[in-house]
């Protein structure tokens, strides 16, 4: 899964013309997915044996549903992929592409947090830059739902750069810039969206982590691919002292019970 094989599937889904080549951004998503579909085949290997169920929500036109479905399950294991997208053409791009390829794919145009979405148990689930406040939704409905695992790499959020202009505060933006006035940081933007991150970040691992979920973190790829590269790898493993733990710091976290 290079790059390189990654940018001719890309190639193969999307770009009609065959003497066209790939758009600069498709390249560096052909980079991105060469980093993501390892991390997908590694938790795809410890789901169950039966037909899987992935979940790409807010996936655009799909690109990690129907690049993993072409390079992590073929020839493997029965696998279909639901791909949530709520901007229309997006969806049926992603569609015709899946028909192009033959792929197991289903695109819904619909928003995340609309509840048809999550009628089944995924075995994964990936939000790759899902924008602002859809990571929120994506964690707390693959959390109900369950998900075997949840991979997340969530963008602009907490000061950072905006992908796309779009940003939404996340659940934990208020609490953050009040700890930011009380403990007196400068009211340079940079400076306070630094902390901002670190809060918002503490709150979605806690979050998973209390809905039961063991939480990995780390960066995926170097921020000269996409400063969006941070990863969250979380596993379902029920109710545990760790998760009862996460609800009272979560608590802690967001000023409750004050």
């Amino acid at each position: 899964m290079t790059p390189e094989a990654l940018g001719r599937t890309l190639h193969a889904l999307y770009v009609v013309d065959p003497a066209a080549r790939l758009r600069a951004d498709d390249e560096r998503k052909a980079a991105q997915l060469a980093a993501l579909l390892p991390v997908i085949a590694a938790c795809a290997g410890d789901a169950r044996p039966e037909p899987g169920l992935l979940i790409d929500a807010a996936a655009g036109r799909g690109q990690v549903a129907l690049t993993a479905l072409a390079h992590v399950f073929q020839g493997r294991r029965r696998w279909e992929a639901l791909c949530v997208e709520r901007e229309p053409q997006r969806a049926k791009a992603g569609a015709e592409a899946a028909a192009r390829l033959g792929l197991a794919a289903r695109f819904v145009c619909a928003d995340v947090n609309e509840p048809e979405v999550w009628t089944q148990r995924p075995d994964i689930v990936v939000g790759l830059h899902a924008c602002g406040g859809a990571t929120d939704a994506i964690i707390h409905h693959a959390a109900a739902a369950q998900a075997r695992w949840i991979l997340l790499l969530p963008c602009c959020y907490g000061g950072a750069q905006a992908h796309e202009g779009r940003w939404s505060p996340p659940p934990a933006q208020a609490r953050a810039l009040d700890l930011a006035e009380r403990l007196g940081f400068p009211r340079q933007g940079l400076v306070r969206g630094r902390l901002s991150l670190a809060v918002v970040d503490a709150e979605r691992t806690l979050r998973l982590e209390a809905a039961g979920y063991a939480v990995e973190t780390s960066e995926l790829w170097a921020p000269a691919l996409s400063p969006f590269g941070r990863l969250w790898r979380a596993r379902h493993v029920g109710e545990t002292g760790r998760a009862e733990e996460a609800r009272r710091r979560l608590q802690t976290l967001l000023g409750e019970g004050a």
